[in-house]
């Protein structure tokens, strides 16, 4: 990547519209600490984003390959969608074998830290950049004291550690990972941790070898949308076929609630169901997000509600 020429305000951008300057002490200590974590700032002009297959199954076959043995468990996942952007969560867990005592001796498992791994893909730096600082900012502690800066001065585009967690920003991507609290149940001790530095290291080195333009980044929308009318009382149903790709976590806005409303999320067979409660139009918006590399895409579909005119009767 290209290294800009002075330091951006965070965030920066532009093409983006003005954002009032932060006017607390609070907000603008939180500014001046986050610039500290500045580690090379995005050249805007270069227009690049994260083409790395972010899905669950990818990313532990990524920390296991970097992981020599050590094996690395999934044991569970979460996502969803936030105000800047797609939220993934991974859940692991890591074990390897000891030698015994002797020859014959079976071996020992060994057990480490679990460990999470959350990736939130925005649709553009600045709010990767946001992202950043509203993490930085929801630590309910004195900042100087757990958070600084990373030894690696190469990691990512902003980058903060602390004693068991890592997190940064490579172009349109957050990421943190973060150990878990545990205690070995044989011993009462806790657990080692996994160097989770060198992981962060490992998975930002595949962001840059794999990064290329945001207009080429895969992404997953509505292909066709099937809306009828619908009538005040009755209960109807939308059918949206997703292009292929698509997450299964999907999300649905309207911005009239006093004209439809909704029962429930969309199935995996693409159907909603929705009650209309008085005649009039309204606008919904459904996020569909990438399984692989979790950006997402916004539409938005009109649906029109008209009076039970039989009712009326």
């Amino acid at each position: 990547m290209t290294q800009g020429e002075g330091e951006p305000t965070l965030p920066f951008n532009p093409s983006r519209p003005f954002r009032p300057a932060p006017t607390t002490q609070h907000e603008l200590a939180l500014q001046d600490f986050v610039k500290r974590g500045l580690n090379r700032p995005v050249d805007l002009t270069r227009n690049l984003a994260v083409h790395t297959n972010l899905s669950p199954r990818n990313l532990v076959t990524m920390l296991q390959n970097a992981l020599v043995g050590i094996t690395v468990q999934l044991q569970g996942t979460s996502a969803i969608f936030t105000r800047l952007g797609f939220r993934q969560t991974i859940n692991l867990s890591f074990t390897s074998a000891a030698a015994g005592g002797g020859v014959s001796a079976p071996s020992e498992t060994k057990r480490f830290l679990p460990m999470s791994v959350t990736v939130v893909q925005c649709k553009d730096y600045t709010d990767a950049a946001q992202t950043f600082k509203d993490y930085v900012g929801s630590f309910q502690c004195d900042w100087e004291t757990f958070i600084r800066p990373t030894t690696d001065k190469g990691l990512g585009n902003y980058a903060f550690e602390t004693d068991t967690s890592i997190f940064w920003t490579r172009l349109t991507t957050f990421v943190v990972i973060e150990c878990q609290q545990d205690v070995n149940i044989a011993t009462g001790s806790p657990a080692p941790p996994i160097d989770f530095k060198k992981l962060a290291t490992d998975l930002d080195q595949t962001f840059i070898a794999e990064r290329g333009s945001i207009s080429t980044v895969p992404k997953a929308g509505i292909s066709a949308a099937d809306i009828p009318r619908i009538v005040v009382g009755q209960e109807s149903v939308l059918k949206f076929s997703f292009q292929p790709g698509a997450h299964r976590v999907k999300d649905l806005q309207v911005k009239q609630p006093g004209i439809v409303m909704f029962g429930g999320d969309i199935t995996p067979m693409g159907e909603i169901r929705l009650v209309g409660l008085e005649d009039g139009t309204a606008t919904i918006t459904i996020q569909v997000a990438h399984v692989s590399s979790l950006q997402t895409v916004s539409q938005e579909f009109t649906v029109t509600v008209v009076e039970n005119t039989r009712g009326s009767e």
